[in-house]
């Protein structure tokens, strides 16, 4: 689907790893704007005076882990923006960044933080949709306040994705402590992780870069957001085994061998080497990529798609593409051999 906001990348072309059996990629022409935006916010954690105190008495604090995102400039998750929502305007772009800024921030925090993950300050950046009686009490309140009355400004315009925005992270940001599970098949893994790896807030994110109404929920879309939901969950997993095997290594991962894919298809193969498992881990996201392609011509020949419904399902097609190309040209998993040089 053509649209005026996108640039095409040619990976393949450029000699880049290219690990997907997909090859049309887009980027957001506005990505220098996002990027600012997505920098400036995480500015602000990094100087808020709770952030740096959050968790009490930690080695590494909240604020911390946005001054590690801010030194890596335009090689860190910023990365991102452009390439998972290349169809929005300026406004909604710089606005999907923005909620994909505070989506990184819970997920790390939860990260690190296992079981000692306390939720009640990242609850205190997300306020009920109707805030606008509420006095932001610190910078980074109202920084965050601001933008979530934007993406509703944009509700008022068209679609709902704000709203879904809002609703979404205001759940990722309140989940409860990694538990402490053992999973007896992928299936079993992939049904909490699609929820814990924030997939609910990525299509809401969607929907606001987009300008949509369309509901996520409904059935026609089931199948396909799930082998969405798999293939880039699945994706990430071998992108980011190598830092997250570092942190576990240092202490601060306690969960890797359980929250990792990888880790969880060599446990239950016994598979003797991590390679081995993050071949197989491969094999298994192409098998995605090939179910995602038959589910597409399932949704065709039953024709009870519209026009908005087949814009979100481009939209989100363009995504988990995108996240490819993300996931192997930031130093955030690749280190300084990703690095891309002019």
């Amino acid at each position: 689907m053509h649209n005026i906001n996108t640039i095409d990348l040619f990976p393949t072309q450029a000699g880049l790893p290219w690990h997907t059996g997909y090859e049309v990629v887009r980027q957001n022409r506005f990505w220098r704007e996002a990027q600012e935006r997505y920098h400036s916010l995480l500015r602000a954690f990094a100087e808020d005076e709770t952030a740096q105190k959050t968790p009490p008495g930690a080695k590494i604090t909240i604020a911390d882990i946005a001054r590690k995102e801010l030194k890596g400039g335009s090689d860190k998750t910023v990365r991102y923006v452009p390439v998972l929502f290349p169809m929005g305007d300026m406004e909604r772009t710089i606005l999907a960044g923005e909620a994909l800024a505070l989506c990184m921030m819970f997920d790390e925090t939860y990260e690190i933080f296992g079981s000692d993950y306390d939720p009640s300050f990242l609850q205190s950046l997300m306020p009920p949709h109707n805030n606008k009686d509420l006095s932001p009490k610190t910078p980074l309140q109202e920084r965050i306040w601001s933008s979530l009355e934007q993406m509703l400004e944009c509700d008022h315009i068209y679609g709902n994705g704000g709203r879904d925005t809002i609703d979404t992270l205001v759940t990722y940001a309140s989940r409860p402590k990694p538990p402490s599970r053992v999973y007896g098949s992928m299936s079993d893994y992939y049904d909490f992780r699609y929820e814990d790896g924030g997939m609910g807030p990525t299509y809401a994110v969607i929907k606001l870069s987009i300008g949509s109404n369309v509901d996520f929920h409904d059935s026609k879309f089931t199948r396909f957001l799930r082998l969405i939901g798999d293939q880039t969950l699945g994706q990430n997993n071998i992108a980011s085994f190598d830092k997250e095997k570092d942190h576990y290594l240092a202490g601060m991962f306690p969960e890797f061998e359980q929250s990792n894919g990888v880790m969880v298809i060599k446990r239950l193969l016994s598979l003797p080497t991590d390679d081995a498992a993050k071949a197989l881990a491969y094999a298994c996201q192409l098998e995605t990529e090939r179910q995602i392609d038959f589910e597409l011509e399932r949704m065709t020949s039953r024709g009870n798609l519209d026009q908005e419904d087949w814009k979100f399902v481009d939209a989100v097609l363009m995504m988990s593409i995108g996240n490819v190309m993300g996931s192997i040209t930031m130093s955030r998993y690749g280190g300084a051999a990703a690095r891309l040089e002019g």
